[in-house]
């Protein structure tokens, strides 16, 4: 993490250097200035990847419609699905009843879940999302034709700062603190893959409109 921290921190003062020198031509200085701002973003996200890791507070109950949760993810990364030559398939069923969760987080899952399903599909690909009730659980699948996870890194994908991904791509926190989420919502998160044919990401929540006791799950 200090690594993913430093390497935009040294591009940060190279351009800060360069712009006092006063050497620079307009257009050369507002080409430093948006480097600057992405690099302060990325610091940004890594230290909010870090608050949400070592907060882990419980969630803020109340009912939601995990359709809605659904869309409104689709609706913030819809953007991406072109540039990456992603299409989206999607079926939610209106058979789910409204769960007692916490939004905001369980966004932040879904979020996490498909973006990294878009990274995956590197030459593009088909992205498939459902939900459907599954006895007394609301089921979320997140689908991929990506190039999958191989079978032995598998067991390590949920770790704490564990990642495959290059060099300031990630910390490795997003499935960390989205099991942490699920877990203290008394769901699970159920992981297939195979490596050239794709992933499969499972969200199970319970099927419950009863508020838990503030620390149940924590």
């Amino acid at each position: 993490v200090a690594h993913e921290i430093n390497n935009p921190l040294g591009g940060i003062l190279n351009c800060l250097y360069n712009l006092r020198k006063g050497t620079l031509s307009p257009a050369r200085q507002e080409e430093y200035l948006a480097s600057m701002e992405d690099g302060l973003r990325r610091v940004q996200k890594i230290v909010r990847q870090l608050l949400d890791f070592s907060k882990q507070h419980n969630p803020e109950l109340a009912l939601a419609d995990i359709n809605q949760v659904v869309n409104r993810v689709l609706l913030l990364t819809d953007h991406l699905f072109g540039p990456h030559r992603v299409a989206l398939e999607t079926e939610l069923s209106t058979d789910v009843p409204e769960l007692m969760i916490d939004r905001h987080m369980m966004e932040q899952v879904l979020m996490n879940l498909v973006l990294n399903a878009i990274q995956a599909m590197r030459t593009g690909g088909l992205l498939r999302i459902r939900t459907f009730v599954d006895g007394t659980n609301c089921m979320v699948e997140i689908k991929d034709t990506g190039c999958g996870i191989p079978a032995s890194v598998l067991p390590r994908i949920f770790d704490p700062f564990f990642t495959t991904k290059s060099e300031g791509e990630g910390t490795g926190l997003g499935l960390s603190v989205s099991l942490g989420i699920v877990e203290r919502h008394g769901g699970k998160i159920f992981v297939d893959s195979e490596v050239g044919r794709g992933t499969t990401f499972t969200l199970s929540i319970p099927l419950t409109s009863e508020r838990y006791p503030i620390g149940r799950f924590s």
